[in-house]
């Protein structure tokens, strides 16, 4: 049984993955620590924040 099928069994949905939407390197690992880019928070396809962490959005808001 594949992953994807034993998530839907356990009753989740796996969304699919958002289309780029530009052109760059999506991690660079240096030493022990990975940078990662181009990530940015969608929800159903749509902005879901939009914002700084601190001053427009909660912490909580800025862990999504």
């Amino acid at each position: 049984m594949k992953i994807e099928q034993k998530i839907e069994k356990l009753g989740y949905r796996v969304p699919e993955a958002p289309k780029p939407l530009g052109v760059y390197v999506p991690a660079v690992r240096v030493s022990n620590l990975l940078f990662v880019g181009g990530k940015i928070p969608l929800v159903q396809g749509q902005l879901g924040y939009k914002g700084k962490v601190g001053k427009d959005l909660t912490i909580e808001e800025g862990s999504h």
